[in-house]
């Protein structure tokens, strides 16, 4: 019993971190500018809306997540922004 639990405890740990790796690959970073309490510039000066206590002009490293559509960046959605 004991050694069942213990390979269904390792498959569900597989899984998860198959997952996480998954989550990760699909990440890219990009500096960028704090324009406002509501929008950050990237490094294209591509305009996007996130809510933020940042300082206006401060410089940020923004972290998006890539949901693998070929060449379209519009969709893809900020994880995280730190400062630079």
């Amino acid at each position: 019993m004991f050694k069942k639990f213990m390979a269904t405890i390792g498959f569900i740990g597989f899984f998860a971190s198959v997952g996480m790796a998954q989550t990760l690959e699909h990440s890219y970073t990009m500096n960028g500018y704090v324009y406002d309490s509501n929008t950050i510039i990237d490094e294209r000066g591509e305009a996007w809306n996130y809510d933020t206590e940042l300082a206006n002009g401060s410089h940020v490293v923004i972290t998006f997540h890539d949901n693998m559509t070929i060449n379209y960046i519009y969709d893809d959605m900020i994880t995280a922004i730190v400062t630079a």
